[in-house]
């Protein structure tokens, strides 16, 4: 009797699905509904406007932790497919932010997180024992791509993503606020490869943005509604990449 009671008067909430409602769990609970009841130092994740909702002083530390293994196809110069599993990988994903009262209409915070962070480790991979060759890998016979010896060895992609918003929330009335904030993001991407202990190659790739930002807006007239609406703009990051190759003795580079 207590569940259908419960069922019966229970509000409804809806939103659409967003990327970082995994940051909060009762933004999870209500369905991803962050962007309208996130009302702590997190709520810049979601909707800046919110952090009016902060007495004086609000900090906010989340870890989420995931683990992840990837089944990837690698192709011989013969053609031949294969499908390889990397290994478990703990993907540690988390959020930090603080937001403090500094006006009786102003709240200021800062939030720094990781939207995206992937590590795995090929312990199989193929490899291809170039036979000394000079030429461009387009004109290379097949009989010299058939000849050559393939090996196994150790490939580790990385990719991970992090973006700091220092936002401003502004209470317009008692029920309406609005909020800009300013972000900056990086990434990094490497790969490196090995065969019995020896690295082969190592590529390395950064890119930094300080040109985002995000807006929102929180309407609140009563316990019984409360609407938020965010935008965030559109980030293009530019990879600066540097690469390392480690060729073996007697081993041409092909152009």
């Amino acid at each position: 009797m207590a569940v259908l009671c419960a069922l019966g008067f229970a509000r409804p909430a809806a939103a659409n699905p967003e990327l970082f409602a995994t940051y909060d769990s009762r933004s999870v609970g209500l369905g991803g509904t962050g962007v309208a009841f996130q009302t702590n130092a997190a709520a810049p994740v979601h909707n800046a406007a919110l952090l009016a909702g902060i007495n004086r002083l609000s900090i906010t530390a989340t870890f989420t932790p995931y683990a992840l293994q990837l089944n990837s196809p690698f192709v011989s110069p013969t053609g031949q497919r294969r499908q390889i599993a990397s290994d478990w990988a703990l993907g540690p994903l988390g959020q930090l932010g603080v937001a403090v009262r500094v006006h009786k209409r102003v709240v200021v915070g800062a939030s720094a997180f990781l939207p995206l962070g992937l590590a795995s480790n090929y312990q199989n991979a193929p490899f291809t024992a170039l036979a000394p060759y000079t030429g461009s890998l387009s004109s290379v016979p097949p009989a010299v791509l058939t000849s050559l010896a393939t090996t196994s060895g150790e490939l580790k992609p990385f990719l991970a993503m992090g973006e700091l918003i220092i936002p401003v929330s502004i209470e317009l009335t008692d029920w309406l606020s609005l909020a800009g904030g300013y972000r900056m993001t990086y990434a990094n991407q490497s790969l490196k490869a090995s065969v019995r202990g020896s690295e082969l190659m190592q590529l390395s790739m950064d890119a930094y943005n300080f040109g985002g930002y995000d807006i929102g807006a929180w309407v609140h007239p009563g316990s019984m509604l409360k609407a938020g609406v965010s935008f965030r703009s559109k980030v293009v990051q530019d990879y600066k990449a540097d690469l390392t190759l480690n060729l073996p003795t007697g081993v041409q580079k092909l152009a």
